[in-house]
């Protein structure tokens, strides 16, 4: 009998380092901020049930599997699905308009494109933005309402803050706490209301915070949208490894009273995904090794973390110049990320 974990996933472009110790690339003036990024992963992940297909990469000789799935029996076309989720940028445009809604001062309209060339939009309204600061060395909590403490609670309810992302990250990495630092300083700025997203009504926040530690600063965004006993949260983690930092991004679905966490990070090259409910887990790391591209797949089942296997992919080039992509067993597995 074929095993299979079927993975709903449907990214936006989400500007992230891979866990290498490399920094993110610049962006320039007209790329989308990671704020913008982050309410087009989530109302994409929201809308997945019935545009998820929308989101894979598209061809003129195949189409792509509207999901990431995973299938024992058939590791190729697992990792052919792996390496179909689109992560490339969208354009995304926000536009501020006149609030026609009693209650919220400001409305925002974010126009973002999909692989087919057709534009969905989501709509926030909010009051003010709720900006404060504090020296996270001192004694004294930050000078907020409570309010606002209540809306940061909420936002990262289940995330990396309160460990949910334990044992998810690559061996000798783990998350920043600003908490354990000293000399630091940050700033931020939330901001709540109501998301529309097609004809679905959710509650949001939002928050950007910037930590200033000995002059150099770092800059981290966090997105939710709520409803009635269920929430999805995308947040962009700093992570470090000795004096080795990068960005992560972690999302945390709740919903009938338990949850769905991803893991994600990525860059030209390299792309780790960690899949993790209550009872299963798994990870799939794309890597380069003597010129090769590879790939470890690890997965837990109620039970201990197994190496599925170690593939390569391999490009074939015909006469005609038409490549062809096949996902063989490596034989070579001493270099495998560790996993547990």
């Amino acid at each position: 009998m074929k095993k299979k974990i079927l993975l709903p996933l449907a990214f936006a472009s989400l500007a992230v380092a891979v866990l290498a110790g490399c920094t993110p690339t610049s962006t320039t003036a007209a790329a989308p901020t990671s704020l913008e990024q982050e309410v087009v992963s989530s109302a994409l992940l929201a809308r997945q049930s019935t545009n998820s297909a929308l989101l894979m990469k598209k061809s003129e000789k195949t189409s792509a599997a509207p999901n990431l799935f995973f299938e024992a029996n058939d590791i190729p076309s697992t990792l052919a699905s792996f390496d179909a989720l689109s992560l490339e940028n969208y354009t995304i445009n926000t536009t501020s308009l006149t609030s026609d809604k009693e209650g919220y001062d400001h409305k925002d309209e974010i126009v973002y494109s999909l692989p087919d060339g057709t534009t969905e939009s989501i709509i926030l309204y909010y009051g003010e933005n709720k900006v404060s600061s504090v020296d996270a060395s001192a004694e004294t909590s930050m000078s907020a309402t409570d309010s606002l403490a209540n809306e940061q609670a909420e936002l990262h309810l289940y995330g990396y803050r309160h460990g949910g992302f334990e044992g998810m990250l690559q061996a000798g990495w783990s998350f920043k706490d600003i908490e354990d630092e000293s000399n630091v300083t940050y700033s931020g700025m939330w901001k709540s209301g109501i998301a529309y997203i097609g004809e679905s009504e959710y509650r949001f926040h939002a928050e950007e915070v910037t930590l200033t530690k000995d002059g150099a600063k770092a800059t981290s965004t966090s997105f939710g949208l709520f409803a009635q006993g269920s929430f999805l949260a995308v947040e962009q983690a700093e992570v470090t490894n000795g004096s080795e930092t990068a960005n992560v991004y972690a999302y945390t679905s709740f919903q009938n009273a338990s949850y769905t966490r991803y893991l994600l990070a990525e860059s030209s090259t390299d792309r780790r995904l960690v899949y993790r409910t209550p009872s299963s887990k798994l990870v799939i790391n794309r890597y380069q090794e003597s010129g090769k591209t590879l790939y470890s797949v690890h997965l837990k089942v109620t039970g201990s973390m197994t190496l599925v296997g170690v593939y390569q992919k391999v490009v074939t080039t015909s006469s005609d110049g038409t490549e062809s992509v096949s996902y063989v067993l490596y034989q070579n597995d001493k270099n495998v990320p560790s996993e547990n």
